[in-house]
């Protein structure tokens, strides 16, 4: 978690002197010189977006064994980090890049740019369910593919944004630096919450049956 914020930092620094924008545009034109509106990578970013946050949250709520351990921790931390993104919006005051691609489509935006919401609060979100998930998996390559989906899942949408140069690759990178941190942040604090309910609850359960 260290490591996280120094690369925030880092990714911060990046954007508030603005040392390598001219790098990271000419980043986004070699991934996408021709302008394309990818169908695909417009379905990841729309899932970046705050209904598609809802949509798999609302998914783990439907199953039993997710509800309560997985669903609801989730949704805290994925809150949590959505206020923060906001405040740092804020702070930081970043314009987003011009001649942005999907100015004309239903995928428009309205924020600042530094750091990237879809990039934090996804991987605050993806990162917080599969710690949570994992515990769950009874089989290696069940956490194999939770592993894989959730951090693929956080790293296309995170692209999607660089390739419609609707963010700066400094805003995606400090996105996905603080999201992970948000997002270990969440689990372990559940937890240990958790651990120490439990605790509480089998200590009682003994004095009982001491009586």
């Amino acid at each position: 978690m260290a490591a996280l914020l120094t690369l925030f930092a880092l990714g911060t620094f990046c954007a508030v002197t603005g040392c390598f924008q001219s790098g990271e545009l000419q980043i986004a034109r070699l991934i996408n010189p021709n302008r394309n509106e990818n169908v695909v990578l417009m379905l990841f970013s729309a899932i970046g977006e705050y209904y598609g946050i809802f949509a798999i949250i609302g998914l783990l709520l439907l199953f039993p064994d997710t509800r309560a351990k997985v669903a609801l921790p989730t949704a805290v931390t994925t809150l949590s980090s959505w206020i923060i993104n906001e405040l740092l919006k804020v702070i930081f005051v970043r314009e987003r890049p011009a001649q942005r691609l999907l100015e004309n489509t239903f995928l428009r935006v309205h924020s600042y740019s530094f750091p990237s919401g879809h990039a934090m609060n996804s991987t605050a979100m993806y990162i917080c369910a599969m710690l949570l998930i994992l515990p769950l998996c009874k089989r290696k390559w069940q956490k194999a593919l939770t592993v894989f989906v959730c951090i693929g899942m956080s790293a296309v949408i995170g692209f999607s944004r660089v390739y419609f140069n609707v963010h700066y690759v400094s805003d995606v990178f400090g996105g996905w630096c603080i999201g992970a941190f948000f997002g270990i942040l969440g689990a372990t604090v559940y937890s240990k919450l958790k651990g120490k309910k439990d605790n509480g609850n089998n200590r009682t359960k003994t004095e009982v049956s001491d009586h």
